[in-house]
């Protein structure tokens, strides 16, 4: 019965070295023999460890510490610099979807506020356009500050942090979704910054300065979630008692507002509730008015007996 040789892995590695036999090798891989030595064993490793091969070892370790750094940059960054969105493009690799008005929310953040985070790029020129850079992370910053260039708000200078260049579109997918993972901010965030929002909206009330929407609309709009998150992030943190209370105070306060201005512009006196509008009129005279003034084809003319 013949033998079937059974294959090394070693066999056709180019970096493995033989000088203690076929069985014994040592890895070549990365040593350096400093200037003015000969080449020693000491300078050389076993040729695998833990049964894995040392090359394959130290391409994952070198790609995870790349990895590491370039994802850790999202937090810590680097060195900020300013460049114009003129320079930059979006990147193809971005999938997820922008949305329109946390854009806008994000806009009007950065026009009252300036850009509080950096953007994330890359050095990359194309024969296809004029670009020096792509985009990592900050698509949806960078979409905020096109728009406001548009309005000619802004002079299009984007804060970014410039990092290598991902090896290939698998790290470059791997970067974009952690970017974005980062900026999913769980319910304890969203509830801080909307109690933030709230105090901020009554001081603004405060000081003659109160915002037309409504606090929870307004909340909303500048966090860029919906209403109903605000009512739910509020609700889970402070219970429903505690959200129907602020939700009546602010809906009673509206309603009077509202009831004030229709007085003030068409002279009428009414009142307001989430569902109906109730005008008071002192005698038939001025119901009749009210009647004509909304087109109501009929006149209040009850003579009684």
């Amino acid at each position: 019965m013949a033998k079937i040789k059974k294959e090394s892995p070693w066999d056709n590695c180019e970096y493995a070295l033989f000088p203690l036999g076929k069985g014994m090798p040592i890895c070549a891989y990365g040593v350096e023999i400093p200037k003015g030595e000969e080449p020693s064993l000491k300078y050389f490793y076993h040729c695998f460890k833990n049964g894995k091969c040392r090359k394959e070892l130290q391409d994952n370790n070198k790609r995870s510490e790349k990895m590491g750094s370039l994802v850790g940059a999202l937090n810590k960054g680097k060195v900020k610099t300013n460049i114009n969105i003129s320079k930059i493009r979006p990147n193809p690799q971005n999938k997820y979807a922008i949305d329109g008005d946390e854009v806008r929310s994000i806009a009007e953040s950065i026009y009252e506020h300036g850009q509080l985070e950096p953007g994330i790029v890359y050095a990359e020129t194309s024969e296809y356009d004029d670009k020096d850079y792509t985009l990592i992370s900050g698509e949806k910053r960078y979409s905020a500050i096109t728009l406001l260039v548009n309005e000619g708000k802004h002079n299009g200078d984007m804060e970014v942090i410039i990092n290598d260049k991902p090896e290939n579109d698998i790290e470059m997918r791997e970067l974009i979704n952690d970017a974005n993972l980062q900026r999913k901010k769980d319910h304890k965030t969203l509830y801080f910054e909307i109690k933030q929002k709230y105090e901020y909206y009554q001081y603004l009330k405060e000081n003659g300065r109160k915002p037309e929407m409504h606090k929870r609309d307004w909340t909303a709009k500048a966090l860029g979630i919906s209403s109903r998150q605000v009512d739910n992030i509020i609700k889970k943190f402070e219970g429903e008692k505690n959200t129907d209370s602020n939700l009546a105070s602010g809906r009673k306060d509206y309603n009077k507002n509202f009831a004030q201005k229709i007085k003030e512009k068409y002279n009428f006196d009414t009142k307001i509730s989430q569902k109906s509008i109730t005008f008071n009129c002192e005698n038939t005279e001025e119901l009749n008015d009210l009647l004509s003034h909304f087109g109501i084809d009929m006149t209040y003319d009850y003579q009684g007996e």
